[in-house]
């Protein structure tokens, strides 16, 4: 009696398997087909290397009694259970149900192996073949032969092809298409030059994407890609330097780590969904990430920025469903190139948030943070030429107080030259002091009743930091009579503040403030948010000319001024 064991899928597996033994003396071996005189005792079925949660087909072998002379029919008397993620479909046949000598008819099984678990797996059990029991013999001959199944599940599919393609063919990637839970997409080392990856499934599921190659990979597509672990972080990481994009939407489930080096960069280009409010932490050793496409942020979300630089092209929040926090680190930069509605923003020490000169764009905030205290702040906020609005709250007296002393401090030498608290670069170029930020309650029930600012409603509790001509007293854009009207209820008072018309920051409205005034009496044009410089009357820079009749006025002015400064004396007007 002899035994034969074939397995299907050539192609994976050996293509034939033999156990042969004598009746008078038995012996187990594997053999290929046609060769029924070597071989060993054991049969391996490898499964490679696969996916976590991918469908594996089952591995298929036939056990044969290989006919000789006088063959007893062959029984299969028992076998060990098979352990880890594999099973068989092996059962036990003796009696009637003994296997008769044929190479054509056998006993086909399957081996199966379940991806649920990642690791590397090796199984094996020991089926316990016998002839049949035959009249008058004293005992059967038996035999055995070693079944022993191996494996591999991975989270990791790489890109595999020098070439552009969609991200659901799975011939593009080394172990098939990633798309499942906690399952890494990596572009690696494949590609010769830039390259796009299309992605084409709806949506991809992913745990991590990840990046290593001085070429540029663009992944990107109508469809989304929904960042989702079953426990912890889901991931993107940049790995030694390139620049890379996603272009298609990201929907978290996960809070988001993103990490890249110094000189790697990282745009995400489609946009963001967190209905989680989940948070997004950006670190490594460097690096810029940059963010555009509409964002939409549950209430609790937040960004923290440990390392390098990030862009905001799009706004977080809308102006009245402010819900995320930012949070920048010491020594990183934060540039804001579009409206913002932010729950809070806080700046550690070091940490540097700009916004774009001339982008015409308002930073509205329910909280700001910067670090430092009074006449010692650490981290600056660059306006550049926007404004800010803060919803401040039952917090409105304290805050107010930090962000006036923080605008002084950007205020430096009179000429906007300070380097930490709120600080204005387009006015420290401009090098005259007579244009930049200054801080004013909305509504402070005496001088300023605000409630409309830049689109955003305003109260008692709103705090505005405005871009605007110093002498500007009521912050709407221009300097006349108006202004000079509240500079002179205030003149020679101390403890002022700049809507007083203490224009210098001093704390007292004096010839000083007036000779500021003066200066810009006349200039229009920064009215709503700031603005661009070119769109204010100015000729040279941010040096104003007085319209026609201007000097007039401002003569009557200093008379004015006069006039409260010698009391009981006759005027020289």
């Amino acid at each position: 009696m002899k035994v034969l064991l074939v397995p299907l899928f050539c192609a994976v597996l050996l293509c034939a398997v033999g156990v042969s033994a004598s009746y008078a003396a038995s012996e187990v071996y594997v053999s290929p087909v046609g060769d029924d005189t070597t071989g060993d005792s054991t049969l391996t079925i490898d499964f490679g290397t696969v996916l976590k949660g991918s469908a594996v087909a089952p591995r298929l072998f036939t056990i044969f009694n290989q006919p000789n002379s006088n063959t007893a029919k062959l029984e299969l008397d028992g076998f060990d259970a098979i352990g880890g993620p594999f099973s068989t479909s092996l059962t036990t046949f003796t009696g009637s149900n003994a296997l008769a000598a044929s190479l054509v008819v056998g006993r086909t099984n399957n081996a199966s192996f379940s991806t649920g678990t990642p690791g590397s797996f090796t199984a094996s059990a020991t089926l316990r073949f016998s002839d049949e029991d035959l009249p008058g013999a004293s005992a059967p001959a038996s035999q055995l032969l070693t079944l022993q199944l191996t494996g591999t599940v991975t989270l990791t599919s790489e890109w595999g092809v020098n070439a552009s393609g969609e991200w659901s063919s799975g011939t593009n990637w080394t172990v098939g298409s990633p798309n499942g839970v906690d399952l890494v997409a990596r572009f690696g080392s494949a590609i010769l030059s830039d390259q796009t990856v299309t992605v084409d499934a709806a949506p991809v599921v992913i745990s991590a994407i990840e990046f290593e190659n001085s070429n540029s990979y663009n992944v990107g597509g109508a469809q989304p890609i929904q960042l989702t672990a079953s426990s912890g972080d889901t991931e993107i990481r940049v790995l030694g330097g390139g620049s890379h994009a996603i272009g298609s939407h990201l929907i978290l489930s996960n809070d988001l780590l993103i990490n890249l080096p110094a000189g790697g960069s990282l745009g995400l280009g489609g946009g963001m969904s967190n209905a989680s409010g989940k948070s997004i932490v950006i670190g490594g050793s460097g690096g810029t990430v940059t963010l555009d496409g509409p964002q939409a942020h549950a209430a609790g979300s937040s960004v923290s920025l440990n390392s390098g630089v990030l862009v905001l092209n799009s706004t977080l929040g809308e102006v009245t469903n402010r819900t995320t926090a930012i949070d920048i680190g010491g020594g990183t930069t934060l540039e804001i190139n579009a409206s913002q509605h932010l729950a809070g923003l806080d700046l550690a020490a070091g940490a540097l948030a700009t916004m774009g000169e001339g982008a015409g764009i308002v930073l509205q905030t329910d909280a700001l943070a910067i670090a430092g205290t009074t006449g010692a702040w650490t981290a600056a906020l660059n306006l550049n030429d926007n404004d800010l609005v803060i919803q401040a709250g039952t917090n409105v007296a304290s805050t107010f107080a930090d962000v006036y002393d923080q605008v002084r401090s950007g205020f430096g030498s009179g000429l906007f030259d300070g380097t930490t608290g709120i600080i204005s670069t387009t006015a420290a170029n401009d090098g005259s002091g007579q244009i930049g930020p200054v801080a004013a309650l909305a509504d402070d029930g005496v001088n300023l009743f605000l409630t409309q600012f830049n689109g955003v409603a305003v109260d008692a509790t709103s705090i505005i930091v405005k871009f605007t001509y110093l002498g500007d007293l009521n912050l709407d854009g221009a300097v006349n009579i108006d202004d000079y009207l509240q500079l002179l209820a205030y003149y020679n008072q101390t403890g002022q503040s700049y809507v007083n018309g203490d224009v210098n920051f001093d704390g007292t409205v004096n010839i000083d403030d007036y000779l500021t005034l003066q200066t810009n009496f006349g200039a229009s044009g920064l009215s709503g948010g700031g603005g661009s410089p070119a769109a204010a009357s100015f000729a040279g820079g941010y040096s104003a000319v007085p319209e026609p009749g201007v000097a007039i006025v401002a003569g009557l002015l200093l008379c004015g001024l006069a006039a409260r400064r010698r009391p009981g004396r006759p005027s020289a007007c």
